[in-house]
């Protein structure tokens, strides 16, 4: 498979600015998702792109703390979407971190991002 990676869309609501965050009890907090559109050149079957993904998901869970589901595609198996969401009460690092975890899979062997949105409520 060729490591070739293809452009993706990147959007952040306000641009460079965090968002203003949302009150819950008078507490202030900060919802981040990504969106990734992943292309799984390696998986032959649903099986293979099962072990792909659930691997892929328990490392960003276990080193980025964030929740992980696979959103699309579940009955294709090359091709996945997956959604990563992550609270805090920092704006910045919220945004920071989302990069984190885009950059984490970019590094990933078995996937190549075919798109990927973030966006921070």
């Amino acid at each position: 498979m060729s490591s070739r990676r293809t452009s993706s869309k990147r959007w952040k609501r306000n641009s460079d600015e965090t968002a203003p965050p949302l009150s819950l009890n008078g507490r202030h907090m900060h919802i981040g998702v990504l969106k990734l559109t992943l292309f799984l050149g390696e998986a032959q079957s649903l099986k293979d792109k099962r072990r792909i993904l659930n691997g892929l998901k328990d490392r960003i869970r276990n080193r980025f703390n964030a929740s992980v589901a696979e959103v699309g595609g579940q009955d294709v198996h090359q091709r996945a979407e997956v959604a990563v969401a992550a609270v805090s009460g920092d704006g910045q690092y919220l945004n920071g971190q989302l990069d984190a975890i885009l950059d984490y899979v970019r590094r990933d062997a078995l996937i190549v991002i075919a798109g990927h949105e973030i966006e921070v409520f």
